[in-house]
């Protein structure tokens, strides 16, 4: 017990000894402390001032460096971009109509009900319903329609080249009567009208004798007049850029579809065949877009 007793007091005797030499060297370094801090501050506000010129001029020629950059870099990017985007419009027609007339495809959605329908058979479900079956024909031209959306529209294209096929279609046709007329009739290829090589029938146009002249029968110039005028899509029908008044609805021949004015899809499909009503659409073949 005196043992514990003089270690304890040896103990707080050695603490009080380390606090009162802390104390006085506090007090000795303080003022040691201070005189420096009044010192290195001025030197530092020196530097500060000299430096500051340097700096700033640093970061001006770095803004500028940056400026330049991205002013050279800007037409090859923006390059770049058009040239990405454009690729991306051309082939995106291609890719959303494949996988429209997939979606359409009777054997595909056959098999795709299938697939889900094996799917809800292995939770239980034995059948695939006419609700789930309508509902997922209905998602896939959904999924398909917003593909399309993102294309961006040719419609100044499509006006920037009108001038161009008009007169194109001018000079054929120049041509075309000059070598009827006028020329060695070698080939029996005639004007491609909205016949289409074709006649309404669907057989191929006779052409003109080239030993006959074309005055010398009137009843011939008729009956060839009459073909090559006669409509390939029938009645209600007109080929061509500039359709009548009145021919609203546009037909597309790739896919035997054709577009009203209040389907999503009317403004990004070029017309092959503009038709005044859909009874005449219909009556030509063609079936009405489901977007």
């Amino acid at each position: 017990m005196k043992k514990k007793n003089a270690a304890a007091e040896t103990t707080h005797t050695a603490a009080e000894n380390a606090a009162a030499l802390l104390n006085e060297a506090k007090d000795k370094l303080g003022p040691l402390l201070d005189q420096s801090k009044d010192r290195i501050t001025p030197l530092l506000d020196q530097s500060k001032e000299r430096l500051a010129p340097f700096a700033n001029e640093a970061r001006a020629r770095g803004t500028e460096y940056a400026h330049q950059a991205a002013v050279a870099v800007a037409p090859a990017l923006a390059a770049a971009k058009g040239a990405a985007r454009e690729r991306y419009d051309d082939m995106l027609p291609k890719v959303t109509e494949a996988l429209e007339n997939l979606a359409n495809n009777p054997n595909a959605q056959e098999a795709q009900f299938r697939g889900v329908a094996a799917i809800k058979a292995l939770r239980g479900d034995l059948q695939l319903s006419k609700k789930d079956r309508k509902r997922l024909h209905q998602e896939s031209l959904a999924q398909i329609q917003s593909l399309k959306d993102t294309a961006t529209p040719k419609r100044k294209k499509k006006g920037k080249f009108l001038p161009l096929l008009l007169l194109g279609a001018l000079g054929g046709l120049a041509f075309v009567a000059w070598k009827k007329f006028f020329g060695a009739q070698e080939t029996d290829w005639q004007t491609h009208t909205a016949s289409a090589y074709q006649s309404s029938t669907g057989q191929p146009t006779p052409a003109t004798s080239v030993t006959e002249p074309a005055a010398s029968s009137p009843a011939a110039a008729a009956a060839a007049d009459t073909t090559a005028t006669a409509p390939k899509y029938g009645e209600g029908a007109y080929v061509g850029a500039e359709p009548p008044e009145g021919y609203t609805i546009k037909g597309n021949e790739r896919s035997k579809k054709y577009h009203t004015p209040e389907t999503g899809g009317y403004e990004r499909t070029i017309a092959d065949v503009w038709f005044q009503s859909e009874e005449a659409a219909e009556a030509a073949g063609f079936a009405k877009a489901q977007r």
